[in-house]
């Protein structure tokens, strides 16, 4: 597979409230992380090269990228940063897929004390944003969305309301939906999406009655619910 081109031509690109929106879906991200990309893009890596990491290593980093860091990996992929950074990044604590999003004003340093390039690592910050698309449980009120240009939205219309609310009809991406009936085709179904200051102001709305779920968003209350 050729990771570039898979990772552009499956990245879903939207808009929602003025917000350019991208991301990628869980299947793409899977389809990126199989077990024989990773230990490919590894055992070919050329800045792994230039060090001493001898084949028992590769398949250790290998190993490791595959059950902790698999989101990372893409990151570091698309950004092309090279095996040896996403290396040394996992040599960090609380720097795994776990922890995704890594919070900005950190550095990381490799065995020997050296500190990275602080560029490459504001680069996997900024583009990290692409695998952390959440998914959204019905009837659960109280999630939270990292990112707003990240949110798995493949198509938003502006419905307004009587009194200028904001007011949108939304399609979420159907793998990033959880607790509805398995035939059901997701990705078809529209939603209202109404914002507000938080979650107590949303429980006053009349649109309450109609909810399905609801998230915080770079703070601000996003409640989801049936047109």
């Amino acid at each position: 597979m050729q990771i570039q081109n898979y990772f552009m031509e499956h990245t879903v690109s939207s808009d929602f409230a003025g917000q350019e929106i991208e991301f990628l879906p869980h299947s793409a991200m899977a389809a990126l992380t199989t077990t024989a990309n990773i230990e490919a893009v590894v055992n070919q890596d050329r800045d792994l090269n230039t060090i001493h990491f001898p084949s028992h290593s590769r398949t250790y980093l290998s190993n490791r990228i595959a059950t902790e860091a698999k989101r990372m990996f893409i990151v570091t992929v698309s950004e092309r940063l090279g095996m040896n950074f996403l290396r040394v990044l996992l040599r960090e604590n609380r720097s795994t897929d776990e922890h995704l999003p890594l919070q900005y004003g950190f550095r990381i340093r490799d065995e020997k004390n050296v500190f990275w390039d602080g560029n490459d690592v504001e680069r996997f910050l900024d583009a990290q944003q692409m695998v952390c698309a959440p998914t959204f449980k019905r009837g659960r009120f109280d999630q939270k969305a990292a990112f707003r240009a990240a949110l798995p939205i493949v198509e938003a219309t502006r419905i307004g309301g009587s009194t200028g609310e904001d007011i949108w009809r939304v399609r979420f991406h159907g793998e990033h939906l959880d607790g509805w009936a398995g035939d059901q085709d997701l990705e078809w179904r529209w939603f209202t999406v109404k914002m507000f200051r938080d979650w107590e102001e949303a429980r006053k709305d009349k649109r309450w009655t109609k909810k399905v779920f609801g998230f915080t968003c770079e703070e601000i209350y996003h409640l989801v619910g049936d047109p």
